[in-house]
């Protein structure tokens, strides 16, 4: 699973890359309680949950099935009520990294 990025993307080379392939691939996926505190804005009393992993961008989805190095990682996180921790976790952390491009296919 993965997606097609379309939109030009900067790497931290400082090159642009675009039709590049994105997947959480190996990463490791997280979920932690998000503690309520003084200063947070949830004072609704419902418990949330932030996940997170670490996405990878590679070249092209062959270079990902090679096992080439990703060309750029970025970290993905939302935080979400507790009882959005039915869905799939993947379809939320992958809905929130789509959410930053403009043109994004999914690759199943």
């Amino acid at each position: 699973m993965g997606i097609m990025i379309g939109d030009r993307i900067q790497l931290p080379n400082g090159l642009g890359a675009e039709n590049t392939y994105g997947s959480f691939g190996p990463s490791e996926i997280h979920i932690e309680k998000v503690e309520n505190d003084e200063n947070d804005n949830n004072d609704n009393g419902l418990k949330q949950y932030r996940i997170y992993g670490r996405a990878m961008i590679w070249s092209s989805e062959q270079y990902r099935i090679e096992g080439r190095p990703p060309i750029d990682m970025v970290s993905i996180q939302v935080v979400l009520p507790e009882s959005s921790l039915n869905n799939n976790i993947y379809y939320l952390l992958y809905s929130e990294w789509k959410s930053k491009y403009t043109n994004t296919t999914d690759l199943i």
